[in-house]
């Protein structure tokens, strides 16, 4: 079981937050492990779960890391990632075919399908096969063998409580209550800003950033929490790159990779007026 938690913290050592998706590793690990002392295959056990958050919380990359460390514990095989349009079909009996060559390509892997409630485009548009492939979908989830090894639905927490609420079939099929990916705070954007910074070949001249001293709108933060930093880069560059022009050619190559306090102030500016 250690070396098993060893492997979990290091797939998971730079994902911010992420101790609801380490417990559904944990889940599923802690069951393989005890199965394997009752000498009984865990192999056979299967996984419904569902994975929300606000945007920019993680869901999608989250996703794939359970199914990194799944395929790593000999689990799984890896993950097909699924959405609406990869699901229905435009004619009748298309969609079933469909959703059911996407589970037998996901037999042994983890089937990650997203915002499984846009296949309800309404009530009254009956020309639309999106039900049919939430029956198709419903019927692997508990009945039908074989299936994937782990489906993951993801979501808003507001929508999917809704889609939940109003499918109970759905919710029994699930192995446990939803799992919620909290927002990020400032000091979180501040420390996957620093570590994309890094990971993009630059360095701070001062060695960190305070967000929120630069001023970035907390209403930004809670729209979009991590998927604002690769924003704030590209705004960063884009200061950057204006102030060097004013230099010359030898002097621009001693500061091209490094980030001024003046170039995030800028990022963020354009950062607010864009996005808050």
């Amino acid at each position: 079981m250690k070396a098993l938690e060893a492997m979990l913290s290091r797939v998971f050592e730079k994902f911010h937050k992420g101790e609801p998706l380490v417990q559904i590793c944990s889940t599923i690990s802690s069951n393989l492990y005890y199965d394997s002392l009752m000498n009984k295959s865990g192999s056979e056990r299967n996984y419904n779960f569902v994975i929300t958050g606000n945007p920019g919380t993680g869901k999608t990359s989250g996703s794939k890391l359970i199914s990194e460390y799944l395929k790593k514990i000999g689990y799984a095989k890896g993950y097909v990632y699924v959405q609406r349009d990869d699901l229905v079909a435009e004619h009748i009996g298309g969609t079933e075919a469909r959703v059911s060559k996407i589970i037998e390509d996901s037999l042994s892997k983890v089937l990650i399908l997203d915002e499984i409630y846009q296949l309800f485009k309404g009530p009254n548009d009956n020309k639309d096969f999106g039900g049919e492939a939430f029956n198709t979908i419903m019927a692997f989830m508990l009945d039908k063998k074989p299936r994937p090894k782990v489906m993951l639905f993801l979501g808003y927490p507001d929508k999917m409580d809704e889609f939940c609420s109003m499918n109970s079939g759905f919710r029994r099929r699930l192995t446990c209550p939803a799992v919620n990916l909290p927002n990020y705070s400032v000091a979180d954007i501040e420390m996957i800003f620093t570590s994309h910074v890094k990971n993009s070949g630059y360095k701070i001249e001062e060695g960190s950033v305070n967000l929120s001293d630069v001023g970035l709108d907390e209403k930004v933060i809670d729209q979009h929490n991590a998927g604002i930093v690769q924003h704030i880069l590209a705004y960063a560059e884009k200061a950057q790159r204006v102030r060097l022009n004013k230099l010359c050619h030898e002097e621009r190559k001693k500061s091209v990779n490094t980030l001024i306090v003046e170039d995030i102030n800028m990022a963020v500016l354009e950062v607010n007026n864009c996005f808050a």
